[in-house]
């Protein structure tokens, strides 16, 4: 029995040590579950963005009909041409009549 006051105070001592890094490790683990909450956050929203992208086969597209778009200005301009000769054309006339 008197090996029982040392061993109490030893095994208060452990229990003590444990807890206190049973605490430690809690806090810890607190620490990077909400890191991991804000990383699993931005992941969220970064694959929302992703999604609303347009795919391989949509660029291909819109690049095909901004192509066709810059062909049907390129016409427009042609076109345009004659009527701006034109106006040029009346503008002097009526520069000449004044």
């Amino acid at each position: 029995m008197p090996y029982l006051g040392p061993a109490v105070a030893i095994a208060a001592l452990l229990y003590t040590i444990v807890s206190a890094r049973s605490k430690a490790n809690n806090e810890a683990v607190t620490g990077l579950d909400e890191r991991l909450d804000d990383v699993e956050d931005k992941v969220t929203v970064l694959d929302q963005k992703l999604r609303s992208l347009p795919d391989k086969d949509a660029m291909h597209r819109l690049e095909l009909s901004m192509e066709r778009l810059t062909g049907n200005v390129e016409v427009l301009g042609e076109r345009i041409k004659p009527v701006a000769a034109t106006c040029q054309r009346l503008q002097e006339a009526l520069e000449r009549k004044s």
